[in-house]
């Protein structure tokens, strides 16, 4: 490698051996620390996100400290640079202090975290007082460290530049080898060295590096003559100048500009970090927000500009920059940013579309998303990395002041880089969004390269306005790239959450995946502080996605959500106070408040979930409001365990999936120790945990590190791949009596758990799956999840994709099952023998959709009967049982017993009323229907079963009014809507049907149902304009579904349209390659129709 020392002439050739190994050598340290420096900014963010959390704040707290402390460092130890003679020397003493202050890293932050506890029990999550506290700590700790780090830049620039030709390619060599080291440090600490080794042991490779860096340049110094000893070329002749000549013979504007660059760093600093915070909060939604996800993109950016100094170093060789130069690398930032915009949200189908090519490799999987990055943030950060040596060749035309130099530059571009990072997370983004706030980058970065190229261009003579072109070509790219971008992103494609799922994707059509993202309503949408929160509609079912994955809904996961929140306030014999981790819909904590005497506290680390939680009401019944029994704290799960105060009877942790970044922290044996600690004495928690898109290994590595502290869990099933571990510091003793008291007495309980058909302690026995022995034996041998070595972190994301499924993991289980129910205590003796917990049993059986678990849903039933032939429930169940079996025959029966026993029991009659149905007994069917309605006129599903009986009986009228019923006791399904306006369309009352339709299809434009309705009511009546209008606006909602297409094509022939039908055809053509065959066929059909409905009349 020749050194700019050696490149510098006649003189560099008379260096002694010594001097030219020092030089060589140096360049290796460099990149060295580089490595080190990435290493130690993720463990300080590891180390400092267990003390104040991993919010926004607290990671925006610990990276401005980071920064400051590289600014401040290059600028005061930069100035004084420049009087040392031995600055090589001075750098491994720097080296020396990281590694040295890298040692007593764990010390010092168990030091810094019990001051923070003291003030952070005094003050809210978000107060100014703590966050001035958090930054406070964060300097202490980082300051002396990235203070070292910040000033071996300049004092390096001052150890090799000896010649003013040299500053733009030494520093570019230099700034260059550090950020390349930097990535390869990114990806060791993020792909191998922590999940492997652990961060401690991470710690000490960093450590070791800086340590023996720091010895090896001070040796190496002791053999080197002074600088002032060093021949060096002071004639300077061979300087490139600028074209014009000297700097002097620049125009006023532009040694102004130069005079006024660092403000310009500032400014282009700032932008770096807005386009940075932008790009990985969206790759997070639309890529993965896993941590290798973040380690590629930081890696990518880093790789960036590292390469786009070295690269640009060969540039400045040949001559030397000019403002021009400066204000056109910004130029090539703000186009190569405006043109990424539209990619984003091509970017999760894309990488579903990688996933099928690699067949599941991970490691191929990365490579790709590598290239997605790259796609993304290469040239801006290629440009960024130009800059820096542009700048400081710019800035510094004396290389006896190159250490000040380097220093102010870097200073100033560092605290752009503070205040573009906070100006994204914290004003742009939650104010106007991510993608106005790239925008506004694009604006900023626009106008500093204005005023460089007109500073440039500028002379006070009738020509100078010429000379205004490149400004003006810079400002109108802009404005067209504004334009053209100025529709902003869709949210249907930013989360529609491919990449959660990448199997389903494979071997499907990328036409066909956008329709069924756009079938569903968003009717919320959120950039929020750490996530991008959303709100969708399909069907009666809300959800509730956080990044693109579901974490909420008020259809499947509604029994797990219920469940997590009573399972362990009735386990608890008297729960006064409770705390949810993770807000989600707020199902859980509205059912940790169902208890009257419970006061609940629930940590959401995401604001924007907060505010999405009205659409949640019905099921979360105002939790989000703080009230004198709830209290919403926005703030890290995990933080709020360590500094709160106080102790809780009940604790639930639901957090995210642990393959997100950050999640797994509330899976560790430290935090299950900091939850217990947070327990009373005979207090409960509660883990929800999966057992799908999770690794066998991982599944009992959990369940392990709860064990590992806990003396006594066990492990309840929900539904599907959800699991509930409950683990305490004493015995686990279900207390039926108590059980049974609380169903009795609490309405919203038997609310909730009537729903999954849990209408006792009974039924709540059926969850159980291992015990505490049982645990035990599973989880022997398993390594456990810590702090140090978070192996879920690097795990669970490659389980997302493998073909991982629950089958294994629930085999494994029922294989060490050796105790079915769990400890119980009751005053029955023989408790599992009445009839009562048999039934309650068996109607939850009977709920679930396995066919093994309807069968011995029937067992439990006939062992109800046999222990008491006369308890109603049981015969009721057994009915159902036998009705489910397609044996209506025989289910009729029993509910026709009840009947006669018990006249008045509105379930018999409705039950009797649908066998009979079934049997063909229409009237009869119907007589029974209406008594249980009598009896109880508020049951939705009778309504809904009447309507159905009247509707098939062609009594549409009839149907209409039970249908509006229905809707009318629901809180909402828009299938009764959908049904009243059907057989009010069948009763001749089609304005009524209409009415209903319209009103409807304004809140869910995407649902076929509705417009299929609406088609048949407008063509029967004629109203073609109408159709065509409501079709027209469906396309819009939904412009994939070529069956939408055909129907707009039909509608506008009918309507005598024939432009508009050409126009409908060739979008429908972009939706299916057989589009015109389908149509046809469908044309086919629609004749065929016609003909019959003429025959009829």
């Amino acid at each position: 490698m020749a050194t700019d020392i050696e490149s510098a002439g006649d003189a560099s050739r008379s260096l002694p051996a010594a001097d030219v190994i020092a030089y060589r050598a140096g360049f290796l340290f460099f990149f060295l620390s580089g490595a080190a420096a990435l290493i130690y900014e993720l463990v300080w963010l590891r180390y400092l996100g267990l003390v104040f959390g991993n919010t926004t704040y607290a990671i925006a707290t610990v990276l401005a400290a980071y920064m400051a402390g590289l600014g401040l460092g290059s600028y005061f130890l930069g100035g004084l640079a420049d009087k040392w003679t031995r600055p090589l020397r001075v750098y491994g003493l720097l080296e020396i202090g990281i590694g040295v202050y890298g040692i007593l890293t764990p010390m010092i932050v168990a030091g810094l975290t019990s001051v923070y506890v003291s003030f952070a029990q005094g003050a809210t999550s978000n107060s100014t007082l703590l966050l001035i506290v958090r930054l406070s700590l964060c300097f202490l700790l980082l300051f002396i460290p990235t203070f070292f780090m910040g000033a071996t830049l300049p004092i390096l620039a001052r150890f090799y530049i000896r010649r003013s030709a040299a500053i733009g390619t030494t520093t570019a060599r230099l700034y260059g080898l550090n950020t390349m080291g930097a990535v390869i440090g990114t990806m060791l600490a993020g792909f191998w060295l922590m999940p492997v080794c652990g961060v401690q042991a991470t710690l000490a490779i960093a450590v070791s590096a800086n340590i023996g860096v720091g010895v090896m340049a001070w040796l190496l110094s002791a053999g080197t003559r002074p600088l002032d000893a060093t021949p060096v070329d002071e004639n300077d002749a061979d300087l490139p100048l600028p074209a014009g000549g000297t700097t002097g013979l620049r125009s006023p504007a532009a040694n102004a500009f130069i005079r006024r660059l660092p403000i310009a760093m500032l400014l282009s600093g700032a932008t770096a970090m807005i386009y940075e915070v932008g790009w990985s909060r969206t790759l997070a939604a639309v890529l993965d927000s896993s941590t290798y996800a973040f380690t590629l993109m930081l890696a990518t950016f880093l790789l960036g500009i590292g390469l786009g100094s070295v690269i640009y170093k060969r540039r400045l060789a040949n001559r030397a920059p000019t403002v021009s130069e400066w204000g056109w690398l910004q130029v090539v930032i703000v186009v190569f940013v405006l043109a990424g915009l539209p990619l984003f949200s091509k970017i999760d189908l894309i990488s579903a579309r990688f996933y099928a090519l690699t067949v599941g490799s991970v490691p191929l999987l990365n490579v790709m998303r590598f290239v997605l990055c790259s796609s993304i943030m290469l040239v801006p950060a290629l440009c960024f990395g130009a800059l820096f040596p542009v700048s400081v060749a710019l800035y510094t035309r004396d290389y006896h002041k190159i250490g000040r130099g380097v220093g102010t530059l870097y200073l100033f571009s560092t605290g752009g880089n503070i205040l573009g990072s906070l100006a994204a997370g914290f004003i742009l983004i939650p104010t106007v969004g991510i993608f106005h706030s790239l925008q506004a980058g694009v604006m900023i970065g626009t106008g500093v390269a204005i005023w460089a190229l007109v500073a440039a261009r500028w002379q006070r003579s009738t020509a100078g306005f010429r000379r205004l072109v490149p400004a003006a070509v810079a400002a109108g790219m802009m404005i067209v790239g504004l334009c053209l971008t100025r529709g902003g992103w869709d949210a249907h494609e930013i989360v529609g959450g491919y990449h959660v799922r990448p199997q389903a994707t494979v071997g499907k059509a990328i036409i066909d995946l956008k329709a069924k993202a756009y079938d569903r309503d968003i009717i919320f949408y959120r950039e929020g502080l750490n996530s991008i929160v959303s709100v969708g509609q399909t069907g009666n079912s809300t959800f509730l996605k956080i990044n693109g994955k579901t974490d909420a809904s008020t259809g499947i996961d509604m029994r797990t959500q219920v469940l997590a929140g009573h399972l362990p306030m009735l386990l608890h014999p008297a729960p006064k106070r409770s705390l949810v981790i993770g807000f989600g819909s707020g199902t859980t904590f509205g059912a940790t408040l169902a208890y009257p005497e419970n006061k609940g506290d629930c940590a959401e680390i995401e604001p924007a979930v907060i505010e999405a939680a009205p659409y949640f009401e019905r099921i979360n019944r105002l939790a989000y409001k703080n009230t004198a029994q709830a209290r919403v704290i926005l703030n890290d799960g995990r933080n709020h365990l360590l500094t709160e105060p106080g102790k809780y009877d009940v604790i639930v942790s639901e957090p995210s999936n642990p393959w997100m970044a950050g999640v797994s922290y509330l899976f560790t044996v430290e935090n299950y120790e900091m939850v217990r600690r947070r327990l009373n004495a005979d207090g409960i928690f509660c883990q929800w945990l999966h057992s799908y898109t999770i690794s066998p290994a991982d599944f009992k590595m959990i369940l392990a590190s709860v064990q590992h502290v806990f003396p006594h869990v066990t492990l309840w099933k929900s539904q599907g791949g959800d699991n509930l571990i409950i683990a305490a510091a004493k015995p686990i003793v279900m207390d039926l009596d108590r059980i049974a008291a609380e169903f009795e007495s609490n309405e919203i309980l038997r609310e909730d758990m009537g729903q999954f058909e849990i209408t006792g302690p009974g039924g709540l026995l059926s969850f159980f799956q291992l015990g505490e022995k049982d645990v035990w034996n599973y989880v022997r041998g398993s390594v456990l999840n810590t702090d140090d070595k978070l192996l879920l972190e690097y795990n669970a994301p490659k389980a997302l994709y493998e073909q991982i499924t629950s089958t294994v993991i629930i085999k494994s289980l029922n294989k060490h099952r050796t105790e079915k129910m769990p400890a119980v205590r009751s005053s029955r003796a023989n408790w599992l023998a009445q009839p009562d917990i048999l039934t309650q049993l068996g109607l939850v059986y009977l709920g679930t959709a396995g066919k093994n678990d309807r069968q011995l849903a029937g067992t439990y039933f006939k062992k109800a009967i046999a222990a008491d032939k006369n308890y109603v429930p049981a015969h009721i169940g057994m009915g159902r049982y036998l009705y489910d079996s397609n044996n209506a025959g025989q289910a009729v029966k029993h509910f026709e017993a009840v009947v006669r026993a018990v006249p008045d029991h509105a379930d018999a009659n409705a039950y009797a009323g649908v066998a009979n149905w079934k049997l063909g007994k229409g009237k009869r069917a119907i007589a029974f229907i209406n008594k249980a309605i009598e009896l109880e006129p508020q049951k939705t599903r009778y309504h809904q079963w009447r309507g159905q009986m009247l509707e098939k009986s062609k009594l549409y009228a009839a149907a209409a009014g039970s249908y509006k019923k229905a809707r009318e006791l629901a809180d909402f399904r828009i299938d009764f809507y959908i049904a009243e306006a059907r057989c009010r369309r069948q009763a001749d009352e089609t304005d009524t049907a209409a009415e209903i339709l319209e009103t409807l299809r304004q809140t869910h434009r995407s649902n076929t149902s509705i417009y299929k309705e609406l088609r048949k009511i407008y063509e029967e009546t004629g109203q073609f304009t109408d159709a065509v209008a409501a079709f027209e606006d469906f396309v819009k909602a939904n412009p994939y579904r070529y069956q939408s297409w055909i129907a707009l094509v039909q509608l506008y022939e009918a309507s005598g349209d024939g432009r508009r039908a050409e126009w409908a055809r060739r979008r429908g053509r972009r939706t299916h390659s057989f589009f015109d065959e389908l149509l046809m066929v469908a044309q086919i059909k629609q004749e065929k129709k016609n003909k019959d409905d003429v025959e009829k009349s």
